[in-house]
């Protein structure tokens, strides 16, 4: 592993005293690929860097528009119009210059998906399109990555692990309605977004991710989801959105689990998953 410098050890300190230097030493040693940095991007980027991740790679081939300033909080003004990789990479570096922090501004898919995860230890999905979890989530579970998966609508959204042997996207969601989407984004074309909600969701994304790099806990199988919906959001959100893109199987989790989700009113809640065994995806797998 890569020794830390005096620098490194005064910057991480705070953190340090929690898991100790060995473990700090390990982090700066993990190579983490994040695709999308806008509204989840955004903090959990932030939070990778801030941690110590080693080597972190962006691929986002958008650009920064002005209704993302609410939420995607690596950028201002000045960054309108310009490259989202870009200018979240000059971003983290102003925050961390112990770090590896390289941008792709390209679409990741079947053609380029084995060089993009090759030697990392963790990809985290936080894409906003539904077309692009479909595409992705089949590498995933072919390649045997190991990934987070992540999704916001309006003031809700979920995390949970795609690993070898685990549920994958599949396994809970279908694709969106051609009556109730256009396909661009899940499951609406504009969809609405509180930044707060994205802020905590990414932090949550990279909490689970730091602890998964160093080995302090596994969460394969739990499915984590935010609520700050009010009795409008519940009806414009879940009854149009997630709910008609739920597998009966996920539906069935949910019903024994007791969980409420898309309709919980706990700020944080989660329940535990299983492999879908006749996911289209994974199913054959077991």
């Amino acid at each position: 592993m890569p020794p830390l410098s005096d620098e490194e050890l005064l910057q991480y300190e705070r953190q340090v005293s929690i898991w100790g230097e060995e473990n700090q030493a390990r982090l700066k040693d993990r190579k983490v690929v994040v695709l999308g940095a806008g509204g989840l991007g955004s903090p959990a980027l932030y939070y990778l860097a801030a941690a110590g991740v080693g080597d972190v790679r962006i691929y986002d081939h958008d650009v920064v528009s002005l209704s993302n300033l609410n939420r995607q909080i690596l950028y201002g003004y000045d960054c309108i119009g310009k490259s989202k990789s870009e200018c979240a990479k000059k971003a983290l570096r102003r925050l961390n210059r112990h770090i590896e922090i390289s941008s792709r501004p390209t679409l990741v898919d079947e053609s380029n998906f084995e060089e993009v995860t090759r030697d990392c230890d963790l990809l985290l999905d936080l894409t906003d399109s539904m077309p692009t979890k479909e595409l992705i989530n089949p590498l995933i579970v072919r390649s045997q990555v190991k990934a987070i998966h992540a999704a916001l609508v309006g003031m809700l959204g979920f995390c949970f692990f795609n690993v070898a042997g685990g549920p994958c996207w599949n396994c809970l969601f279908t694709p969106a309605p051609k009556s109730r989407s256009t396909k661009l984004s899940l499951p609406y074309a504009h969809y609405p977004s509180f930044g707060a909600s994205a802020g905590m969701l990414g932090s949550l994304v990279a909490t689970l991710a730091v602890r998964s790099l160093l080995g302090i806990n596994d969460f394969n199988d739990r499915f984590y989801f935010i609520s700050h919906m009010t009795d409008f959001w519940k009806l414009l959100v879940t009854a149009r959105g997630w709910k008609s893109i739920m597998t009966p199987h996920f539906r069935l989790l949910v019903e024994h689990s007791l969980a409420s989700f898309p309709n919980s009113s706990k700020l944080v809640d989660e329940i535990r998953l299983e492999t879908n065994p006749e996911c289209r995806t994974c199913g054959r797998r077991l």
